[in-house]
């Protein structure tokens, strides 16, 4: 049987938001993000990758910004990116839990009376946008692509919706789970089906010193000449004792990030304010931004401690999400903090709001489905590889020595601004490495 019945309610092309700020901010795309831009209006499937800092957050964040409007979803692998985009997983979205259980009993699942809000919101979406697309595997998205099939009655890819995919399979791998060996999910069959577009970025907006870009990209591919050797190596033990900031240590486990930070905290003398966050909305999204919000259920400071911002509130004073400062004092009324940040802006730093939102197809509008107040400060002694996806920071320092996972050592490298911002602890240059089978799918296309 040919299935039809819950098509995409519009297959026109999109009108461009007669809107000042969306041609003000179309201005500041670049020629490969324009011509994107071009593709998705015309309805194309995409797949938009790139380096670290090449425009692949910006692009979905405009697209969120003036496309949400036409029934564009905004999902993401993780729970940590999809809090960066103000979304939900894919695995939320589309009703498949962990992803773990067979077709036949996650089509049984998702068909179920209870799961009806979620059946609604996949028949009423025209285009789903998947970021950090390099941490689904293949067996993880054809599921996904059957299971919207079946919710919207349409045999045709993902269920007859536009898709846009954004991701570097350079980057972060699929994750694998009770340690099975899993697929990139550009071997998946959807992948095939969907005919996907592919734009790869390649202008670099987070790094200025063009050398430094240079190094960046060889390691992505696992490359590293005697000259990126030599500069490398000239960042070894070269932390600057009399600094009073000092670079954010990148390390891969939890649980050594709390350490660091405690230890640090503790060797302060001064007291400890707490700022508790405030909650509101669905008791299950609350638990989803506790998880994985970059924001703290208990944020604990004092006088002296080391803190990064993680939020873009202030960038007109030139503080952006992942700026260093240390806190020189707290305010009467509030105990708001009061940081001084790298480039000597002192400001006080009240709380901010992170949303869950979705966006309501019969209102029209954006339905906030939870939302965690809280300041937007997190002690900055160190910070997980993981959860600094999508930042940039001032100062990194990492230990690359140990047998890194492929592509590591550049994810963790490219999050720092400058060469100058990076320490390196050790270094063993035969251990960089980027896996194979992510390098000949790059190489298709140039």
């Amino acid at each position: 049987m040919n299935k039809t019945s819950h098509q995409s309610t519009s297959n026109k092309t999109p009108n461009l938001p007669d809107n000042p700020a969306y041609h003000l901010d179309y201005s500041k795309l670049s020629e490969k993000q324009k011509h994107a831009l071009e593709l998705f209006n015309q309805r194309q499937n995409l797949f938009i990758s790139g380096g670290a800092g090449s425009g692949k957050s910006y692009l979905l964040h405009f697209l969120k910004r003036y496309y949400s409007q036409f029934a564009l979803e905004i999902t993401a692998s993780t729970g940590v990116a999809a809090i960066n985009v103000n979304g939900a997983t894919i695995h939320s979205f589309a009703g498949i839990g962990l992803g773990n259980m067979p077709l036949e009993q996650s089509i049984e699942n998702v068909m179920q009376p209870k799961m009806s809000k979620v059946r609604r919101r996949i028949r009423s979406t025209n285009i789903l946008a998947i970021d950090e697309i390099s941490m689904i595997s293949a067996q993880t998205l054809d599921l996904i692509d059957q299971v919207l099939q079946a919710v919207r009655e349409n045999n045709k890819p993902m269920g007859g919706m536009q898709i846009v995919l954004f991701g570097d399979f350079l980057q972060l791998p699929p994750v694998s789970r009770y340690g099975e060996n899993f697929d990139f999910c550009f071997n998946s069959q959807v992948w095939q089906n969907l005919q996907l577009e592919v734009i790869i970025l390649d202008k670099i907006f987070r790094q200025d010193d063009q050398d430094f870009v240079k190094i960046l990209q060889d390691l992505r591919f696992g490359k590293i000449s005697k000259t990126s050797q030599e500069v490398l190596s000239s960042r070894i033990n070269n932390l600057d004792q009399n600094n009073i900031i000092r670079p954010t240590i990148l390390t891969t486990h939890n649980a050594k990030v709390e350490k660091i930070n405690n230890e640090f905290l503790k060797k302060i003398p001064s007291e400890e304010i707490i700022h508790h966050a405030k909650f509101e909305g669905n008791e299950y999204k609350i638990e989803f931004l506790k998880k994985n919000c970059l924001a703290l259920e208990n944020l604990k400071l004092k006088i002296g401690a080391q803190v990064m911002m993680i939020k873009n509130t202030y960038q007109k004073d030139g503080i952006i999400n992942g700026s260093l400062g240390v806190i020189k004092s707290f305010s009467s009324k509030k105990n708001y903090p009061i940081v001084q940040f790298t480039n000597f802006r002192e400001l006080t730093i009240g709380p901010e709001e992170w949303l869950l939102e979705r966006f309501d197809y019969e209102s029209k509008t954006l339905v906030t489905e939870a939302k965690m107040t809280q300041i937007p400060l997190i002690l900055a002694w160190a910070m997980t590889i993981h959860k600094s996806q999508g930042l940039t920071l001032d100062k990194i320092a990492c230990d690359l020595k140990d047998s890194f996972s492929e592509g590591q050592a550049y994810v963790a490298l490219s999050r720092a601004r400058s060469l100058e911002g990076i320490t390196i602890d050790s270094i063993d240059f035969s251990k960089i490495s980027a896996n194979q089978e992510a390098i000949k799918f790059y190489q298709k296309y140039g």
